[in-house]
């Protein structure tokens, strides 16, 4: 079970460094002006929720996590958030988000995900 637990907060960990990679040194008005990698981090946003909403519950159990921790909870209800009152740009229909909800979570939202992650991987190494 430790294993399995610590295989796949790795795997969450893998998706945010690739988020992390994707923006890094980037500003916001390059962002905006840059479909390509628009879509490429919502993509990585999206696989990124996925996995947290696959193991969300076991992990929200046993290590502590409630609904009070807005930045998990904004990652696995994703999808609602970014569609939800979004400005429709040229970009395939999927992609009808809002940027800048993006760029907020891209760059404040998943690095707080990331530390808490690394703390729960540092309580399985030691349990």
């Amino acid at each position: 079970m430790k294993k399995k637990q610590q295989a796949v907060i790795d795997s969450i960990l893998n998706s945010i460094n690739q988020i992390e990679k994707l923006s890094k040194d980037l500003v916001y008005e390059d962002f905006i002006s840059n479909k390509k990698i628009q879509e490429k981090i919502t993509k990585s946003l999206k696989s990124l929720e996925k996995k947290l909403h696959q193991s969300s519950r076991s992990l929200e159990q046993k290590y502590s996590i409630t609904e009070t921790d807005t930045h998990w909870q904004r990652l696995t209800n994703l999808s609602s958030i970014i569609t939800k009152n979004y400005t429709k740009l040229n970009l395939p229909d999927y992609l009808g988000i809002d940027l800048a909800i993006i760029w907020e979570i891209t760059k404040n939202t998943v690095p707080k995900v990331k530390t808490e992650l690394k703390t729960i991987s540092t309580k399985i190494e030691t349990n």
